[in-house]
């Protein structure tokens, strides 16, 4: 019989976590008093039960009510931490923004055209002169110079009011405004650098000297390490800068299941906790040896923690050897299921809303999963020699990992790596040099040709790591591409694979069938979504600025017109056009204007679908046809130069405007559309309709 008491904060840290849960869901504008008073009358009717079951204890379980106290801090907690719900919110403040005061809170991020500087408004001017507000701002500063002149704690005047984080333009595109939401960050702003005025550095401090060594570190890193995928690595591996990482690197990491090692995680630290403790060795001859290695491991950690900027799996990971390293102080060991609730429950008290951050969930399921998972697969196979034992110990604790992961990975991801043991079994062992040669190189910095021959060694470490991971991307059934799952649909896989568990654990037919019908309801409501599209044809006229796409989709076949020069821009149609093709389960893309339901004239074509005429002008020499009706008409590249003429010829529903037109012409031909029914995508975002 599984018992819960030695893993008592487990029970009590996933209660909190589900009281956040909740906030995030279902936020309410709690007010102090209201959460106190709750919380205060759930602590003193759990005291009392307490007190009267302690003379009769088989009368009174007071554990639910324990867990309903926390299930209810965790979420009047996150209300309060939630800063819309505070009055002082810039949200709140009425009337227009001529300029604010801004505190750099995050450390300046290198983005392809712009600098990121994240911060804190201190106060803003309006017409009624300067007042304090709270709130958190993302600012664009396009490229000047190859470095950023401000740095974290600096002190800005910025001119022009911050615009709320818009919705995502495109269907089922990557909704930014919601990952923002999650950082309580609701407003960013595009400025330019004459928009900007250095008002004060930084004040000196714990923070600022972890600056100062990230950016020593980055310089010293470019400096030995000349190629640029290569010293993209090298940063993304030894202090978490990933701003470098091309897109190309990111796709061939994520394709192969390899994409944790660029993330400063429990890898990393649980390798710098080695080193530290055998630098530390000697201390061990001291009197309070112990006490003075602990302090050592806990500065050490989380020093490195602040440089490599404190992301949430960092943050894991700094925690759980912090609590190891007390324990080694104080001679104590703790079971280990208990030690990652204790860091989770520490991390959420700290903000309640990193438990909403990707990396923090998969960083504790993943952790969990080897935790579990690995012992048991790891004695499935007992190798001979050394090498092979090594090798089995890297596959097992990989494969543990993803299990783990699978539900998360698929509902965030969309897709598998298939040799994802493969990858791990040549990439961590590298990737381990790589990280300790970088460690190294920059204590050595300072002897130049040392350096200089550790640096070469680190680049042709990281050329065959990058090497394999793009061969193995380059292979047949790479990645195995699943259309996109609900939340629903990712706590059924999530039931199936504890319930499979449970039955290899406990050997319970119950379990058994749990497992069979969790994964029976996720196959249906998979077949029920899947069937439901493709009863339907949909539309889409994409929000992408300076290009016409346009896409059809039927029965799985994609229809499409897209420019040429949008082609070959792998990236824009990532992150913009196929998270929708994904949606509509598209196994197949075609070009449009080379199906038999389209006719096509000079710079125009007509598509019949599902009862429904659409027309698209894509050249200015366009022939329109000489009568009809059309249910809408789609215009792309300034193509249609006189509305009058078009509305004299033929009669429409809808005119839509694509993002291949300028907002002038757009604007003019509003005007000369008169009562028209008009959608332009680069106003209102992507154009659909169902058939």
């Amino acid at each position: 019989m599984f018992r819960w008491l030695p893993y008592a904060f487990v029970r009590l840290t996933l209660s909190f976590a589900a009281g956040i849960t909740l906030a995030v869901v279902m936020p309410l504008p709690v007010g102090t008093l209201l959460v106190a008073t709750v919380m205060a009358a759930l602590g003193v009717t759990y005291l009392l039960l307490w007190y009267l079951g302690s003379n009769r204890p088989a009368r009174h379980n007071t554990g639910w009510l324990a867990l309903l106290f926390l299930v209810f801090t965790g979420y009047g907690y996150t209300c309060l931490r939630l800063e819309t719900n505070s009055k002082h919110h810039i949200t709140n403040i009425e009337g227009e923004i001529d300029a604010y005061e801004l505190k750099l809170t995050g450390f300046p991020r290198q983005k392809p055209t712009v600098w990121l500087l994240e911060g804190e408004i201190v106060r803003v001017k309006t017409s009624a002169g300067w007042q304090g507000v709270e709130g958190k701002v993302n600012v664009s500063v396009p490229h000047t110079a190859e470095r950023v002149q401000f740095a974290y704690g600096d002190r800005l005047l910025v001119k022009g009011m911050p615009a709320p984080v818009k919705a995502p333009a495109n269907p089922n595109a990557f909704d930014y405004r919601k990952y923002l939401s999650f950082k309580n960050i609701f407003h960013q702003q595009f400025v330019s650098q004459q928009d900007i005025v250095l008002l004060s550095h930084g004040q000196p401090g714990l923070t600022m000297a972890a600056y100062q060594a990230r950016m020593y570190c980055q310089r010293t890193l470019s400096k030995f390490i000349e190629g640029d995928q290569e010293r993209a690595i090298a940063l993304a591996l030894v202090i978490g800068v990933t701003d470098e990482v091309d897109q190309d690197l990111m796709s061939a990491f994520s394709a192969t299941g390899v994409l944790h090692v660029l993330a400063v995680s429990g890898l990393h630290v649980g390798i710098l906790y080695m080193i530290i403790l055998a630098i530390a060795a000697p201390f061990k001859r001291l009197k309070h040896g112990k006490l003075w290695i602990g302090i050592i491991s806990l500065a050490a950690l989380w020093f490195y923690a602040m440089v490599t900027g404190l992301s949430p799996s960092v943050m894991r990971a700094a925690t759980m050897f912090s609590l190891l390293a007390v324990g080694k102080m104080m001679d104590r060991s703790s079971n280990v299921y208990n030690t990652l609730a204790v860091s989770a429950f520490v991390l959420l008290c700290i903000d309640p809303l990193m438990f909403m951050s990707v990396g923090f969930q998969l960083s504790y399921l993943a952790v969990a999963g080897i935790v579990y998972i690995h012992p048991r697969v790891h004695r499935l196979v007992e190798p001979s020699s050394w090498a092979a034992r090594k090798a089995w110990e890297m596959t097992s604790v990989s494969m543990s990992a993803q299990l783990a992961t699978v539900p998360l990975g698929l509902y965030y991801f969309h897709q598998f790596p298939v040799y994802f043991m493969l990858a791990n079994l040549l990439v961590i062992p590298a990737s381990f040099l790589v990280l300790v040669g970088g460690l190294l190189l920059l204590a050595v910095s300072s002897f130049g040709p040392a350096a200089a021959v550790l640096g070469w060694l680190l680049e042709q470490v990281i050329q065959f790591m990058n090497a394999v991971v793009f061969h193995l991307e380059m292979l047949p059934f790479s990645v195995m591409e699943v259309p996109d799952i609900s939340v629903a649909q990712c706590l059924l896989l999530f039931l199936t694979l504890f319930s499979f568990i449970a039955l290899f654990h406990f050997r319970k037919f119950q379990y058994l069938l749990a497992g069979v019908l969790s994964l029976t309801a996720f196959s249906a409501l998979q077949w029920y979504q899947y069937w439901n599209m493709s009863r339907e044809t949909h539309v889409t006229v994409y929000d992408i600025p300076r290009y016409a796409v346009l896409d059809i989709v039927r029965d799985g076949r994609c229809y499409t017109y897209m420019d040429t020069a949008l082609s070959a821009q792998t990236s824009k149609i990532i992150r913009n056009v196929l998270p929708n093709r994904r949606a509509h389960y598209v196994r197949e893309v075609l070009p449009l204007t080379e199906q038999p339901f389209v006719s096509q004239g000079g710079g125009a074509c007509v598509a019949t679908i599902g009862g429904q005429k659409i027309l698209h002008l894509f050249d200015e020499n366009h022939q329109l046809p000489s009568s009809g009706s059309y249910d809408v008409v789609i215009v792309s590249h300034n193509a249609l130069k006189d509305v009058k003429r078009l509305q004299r010829k033929i009669s429409f529903e809808m005119l839509v405007f694509d993002g291949s037109n300028s907002y002038q012409y757009i604007a003019n031909t509003e005007r000369q559309a008169g009562n028209a029914k008009i959608h332009s995508v680069r106003k209102a975002g992507a154009f659909t309709l169902t058939i």
